[in-house]
């Protein structure tokens, strides 16, 4: 992904040259396949870094970049900065940079170093600017696509945004979704002339089509009549589980992975997760609290990009609730097992809060009275619906959301006596419970919207 010197060629000379590689270049691939080993090329990357290996920790670093999402990504595109700012090669020191600045902008994850990133960047603009043209490729819906060029002056492959300075004259370049078709467009640079091209990418056709739409806190997911799970939205932690790292899709993507027959669907924060006709619980996205149970996590770079089964747990599962970072799940008999998160006592395995800060591993919920009936999850509480038609809750209790007439988090289950009996429905929102009783009744503790 390193560029080769500017050459002098001729427009239609370049442009022959350009078109050739295109064909023949074995570097420049165009379309989008993730390879799922980006963690283990980051790791080999930092390796070869450490010995002083810096060419070679560029090539693990660059294809690992490419096959990247979330927090990984961000790291990634900052190491490739610096080490390609220590290499003195500087147009691929500014676009990493730059790619890792407009990362930490979404708000998702942040650069530690982002004052001296913006710094190096700020200085690497100013020196480029004099010899060499500013080129900005975006896309359109979504904001980050493959890019791959085949000119002499620019080779292999990168992500949209894309902001380069390149030399004059013409560039020929390849865009490509994940799982889209790849697009061709060429540009002719001229000196002094910043360019900026947003390209429209082919859309995916999809299925819009859903018997039961389920909304999260930035993404939405779909059922359709044959159980086949959609998402769409906010993708930044691969919650929306089709195996992309874009970091948002607008139409409905397929759930990589996961087998039709879907009975029941949990859309958290960052992390969703389903049910499957035969007892299975599956979950894919944010991991960094272990929430997707499937044993991994807690690093604070790791996404699940498709559905993967909770481990631990008996083919028993008849529900299910996802918060921010936790996920608790029903059994046939009525016992809760939880996983993720549970530095509020969100799990309710009645613990001192600080014990036990997040476990990857389901752990059964003790002290309910009676076996539950269903499951509600909030950002950081949890409650369930019991046999007889009472409440108990769990978690956070900041705004009196554990019904319990306290504000005192409770790492177990404690009676939300102030919902009431004969309780029907029960639903969580981020800090609020509400119950509905005979008649229609309802009555909310916490924070609940009017």
């Amino acid at each position: 992904m390193r560029p080769n010197p500017p050459s002098p060629n001729p427009l239609a000379v370049a442009l022959l040259l350009a078109a050739l590689l295109l064909v023949a270049s074995p570097n420049v691939v165009l379309s989008w396949e993730r390879q799922g080993d980006s963690a283990r090329k980051n790791l080999k990357g930092k390796e070869l870094f450490k010995t002083g290996l810096k060419l070679e920790a560029t090539q693990v670093w660059e294809e690992a970049f490419l096959d990247s999402c979330g927090g990984e990504e961000l790291g990634i595109a900052n190491n490739l900065g610096i080490v390609h700012y220590q290499l003195a090669q500087k147009q691929a020191a500014f676009y990493f940079f730059h790619y890792a600045l407009t990362l930490d902008s979404m708000g998702a994850f942040r650069l530690k170093n982002r004052a001296k990133v913006e710094a190096a960047a700020t200085d690497l603009e100013t020196t480029l600017s004099k010899d060499f043209t500013r080129l900005e490729i975006r896309t359109s819906p979504v904001p980050n696509a493959r890019v791959c060029f085949a000119s002499q002056q620019l080779g292999g492959c990168y992500k949209t945004p894309f902001v380069w300075y390149a030399a004059e004259g013409l560039h020929l370049f390849t865009l490509a979704r994940e799982g889209g078709e790849e697009k061709t467009v060429e540009v002719t640079l001229v000196r002094g002339k910043p360019q900026t091209l947003t390209v429209d990418l082919p859309g995916l056709e999809t299925s819009d089509e859903f018997s039961r739409t389920i909304v999260g806190k930035g993404h939405s997911c779909g059922l359709d009549g044959a159980g086949r799970l959609s998402c769409w939205g906010d993708n930044r932690f691969a919650q929306l589980g089709g195996g992309t790292c874009e970091w948002s899709r607008p139409e409905p993507l397929p759930v990589r992975e996961l087998p039709p027959g879907i009975t029941e669907v949990a859309v958290g924060g960052k992390t969703s997760c389903a049910l499957t006709g035969d007892g299975l619980a599956w979950c894919w996205g944010d991991n960094t609290s272990g929430q997707v149970g499937n044993g991994s996590g807690g690093g604070g770079e790791d996404v699940v990009p498709t559905a993967t089964p909770v481990a631990g747990i008996p083919a028993e599962v008849i529900g299910i609730a996802v918060g921010e970072s936790h996920a608790c799940a029903l059994l046939r008999d009525g016992s809760v097992r939880c996983w993720g998160d549970n530095r509020r006592g969100q799990l309710g395995v009645g613990l001192p809060v600080g014990t036990l800060a997040m476990t990857a591993v389901p752990m059964a919920i003790p002290g309910l009275t009676a076996p539950a009936t269903r499951l509600a999850a909030g950002s950081a509480h949890t409650c369930a619906l019991l046999q007889g038609d009472t409440v108990m809750c769990w978690g956070a209790n900041e705004s009196g959301q554990l019904g319990n007439g306290t504000r005192i988090p409770s790492p177990g289950a404690v009676p939300a006596t102030e919902l009431g009996s004969d309780v029907k429905e029960l639903t969580c929102m981020p800090e609020g419970t509400c119950a509905i009783q005979p008649g229609n009744i309802r009555k909310c503790v916490g924070e609940v919207p009017r």
